[in-house]
């Protein structure tokens, strides 16, 4: 018997991998102790390991209520005819699902803008592990950071750690065994260090990219959408960007002075990184990038841009114009 959309299949996708493994790991250890660990199976290269994966979709529990199928890598697959097929007759099973199979997609950073992702999500249901500035405090309590950290120190290592993306985590535990090793309170200067520069520059790339010309915009954004980066995840990041900018850009016309943390809200590092952008830009710059930016998120969310090429060449076509006209 067939169950309806989210009953037995679960997609644990996100930037913390660290956080959505320890999931995982959850899971199965509650279903091992319920049903055994014989009704627990894992496919790792599905499309390599076809025959078993067919056969466990097709199978019944042995001496227990329940089996669970973990499958990795499930969204990771060439665009090619044969796996369009394959993919086809994957989906034709999954939709069909016996209710004594559970199945978790493990799928740590999918390309959401692919057709079988979607077909797969309209009968799954999807759990996000997303980092929060707030989950980032809690482990940094956690592993005992807090009672090292010089004065000021926490704001600006929050600053570093929300740009690492799925390495927060080990960032983190990475500089709690240094500071236990030191002897001593963790300083700025020691988290310039220990924080790889590219984690933090990557939040702004393709912000940066605008004030480089239009052939780098061409290039960063290409970059970013080969390794599976959502449109939607960057047009509120560079719209959130655009905010900030405006807010920044209120606080200096109105004081000149260094307290734009206090009147804005944004972080010292993000004040930092905008400072230049706004020192150069007029208002009626801004407002224009802004109009760009809405036009084409309505345009991406109402169905008036196909998702794919179409809405890949008209984002390029976008960020190309606001780099020779505003920034």
């Amino acid at each position: 018997m067939a169950q309806p959309k989210g009953q037995n299949i679960s997609i644990f996708q996100g930037e913390d991998s660290a956080l959505l493994q320890l999931h995982v790991e959850a899971w199965k250890k509650a279903f091992e102790d319920k049903h055994g660990e014989h009704n627990i199976s894992m496919i790792t290269q599905p499309y390599e390991e076809l025959s078993e994966l067919y056969a466990i979709l097709d199978s019944r529990p042995l001496l227990g209520e329940k089996r669970l199928l973990i499958i990795d890598d499930l969204f990771t697959s060439q665009d090619t005819e044969a796996t369009t097929k394959r993919q086809e007759v994957l989906l034709e099973k999954l939709g069909g699902l016996d209710e004594t199979l559970v199945v978790l997609i493990n799928a740590a950073k999918p390309d959401k803008r692919k057709k079988f992702y979607k077909s797969i999500v309209s009968i799954a249901q999807v759990k996000d592990f997303s980092l929060s500035i707030e989950q980032l405090r809690e482990t940094i309590t956690q592993v005992g950071l807090d009672p090292v950290l010089d004065t000021g120190v926490k704001s600006y290592l929050l600053d570093h750690l929300m740009s690492a993306g799925g390495s927060a985590r080990q960032e983190i535990s990475k500089l709690a065994l240094f500071a236990y090793d030191l002897g001593r309170r963790v300083t700025r200067e020691d988290v310039d260090v220990l924080i790889p520069p590219h984690a933090v520059e990557e939040g702004f790339a393709l912000l940066r990219a605008l004030s480089e010309g239009p052939r780098r915009v061409q290039h960063v954004v290409s970059v970013l959408l080969a390794n599976n980066e959502d449109i939607h995840r960057l047009v509120g990041l560079l719209t959130w960007q655009l905010d900030s900018i405006a807010r920044l850009w209120d606080a200096m016309a109105r004081d000149p002075s260094t307290t734009w943390a206090k009147t804005t809200g944004l972080k010292p590092y993000t004040i930092k990184t905008l400072q230049p952008l706004v020192r150069t830009m007029k208002k009626d710059q801004l407002s224009y990038a802004y109009r760009r930016m809405l036009t084409y998120d309505e345009s991406l969310k109402n169905g008036i841009l196909k998702e794919g090429k179409e809405s890949e060449y008209a984002l390029i076509e976008m960020l190309s114009d606001l780099s020779q006209k505003v920034f």
